[in-house]
């Protein structure tokens, strides 16, 4: 008869404990909400591949001007992917051209038909999309912030994931909360 742990590797799941555990500690010293999800979005990175290659990182953010400066802050210094960071403001959410050097977009806005038009106009391109409003990632950025019980956690949109040809490592799709 074959242990359990045959069936079951947890080194993958150890990797992931160790690395929310640590970035947890980090938070500690970290005030506010926009400086949290800056610091997770490196630690997403971590377990993302892009089908492109990519000489600078373009992180492009729209309608959060405080998110923004969050990340001018703490990428300043810091490399995401080994790549240096480029923090770019979205000015004109309904321009295509706006969107050709982004890696990663962060929407921030409430309205749900104006992130269905943003997302319709990056449809396919490998650029990971990042909200933190209710129910988001069930209408299509594919990682969603939520907060629950005072921490946060995140969701994820499988599907646009796949749209995008970005991957994703199976410790970070385990580790959402929800998954669409």
């Amino acid at each position: 008869m074959k242990s359990i742990q045959s069936f079951f590797n947890p080194i993958p799941f150890l990797v992931l404990f160790i690395f929310f555990s640590i970035t947890n500690t980090a938070l500690c010293a970290i005030s506010n909400k926009a400086q949290i999800e800056a610091v997770f979005i490196e630690k997403f990175t971590r377990f993302i591949t892009w089908p492109n290659k990519i000489t600078t990182f373009n992180l492009c953010v729209y309608n959060n001007d405080t998110f923004s400066n969050a990340l001018q802050t703490i990428y300043k210094t810091r490399k995401i992917k080994e790549k240096s960071v480029n923090v770019k403001n979205i000015l004109e959410p309904f321009d295509n051209n706006n969107y050709q050097s982004c890696n990663l977009l962060y929407i921030s806005t409430d309205d749900e038909q104006e992130l269905q038009k943003i997302l319709h106009l990056i449809e396919q391109k490998p650029i990971l999309t990042i909200s933190s409003h209710k129910n988001f990632a069930k209408i299509g950025t594919m990682i969603n912030f939520t907060k629950s019980n005072n921490h946060i956690q995140f969701e994820l949109n499988v599907k646009n994931l796949d749209v995008s040809h970005i991957q994703m490592s199976s410790m970070l799709l385990n580790a959402a909360k929800i998954r669409y």
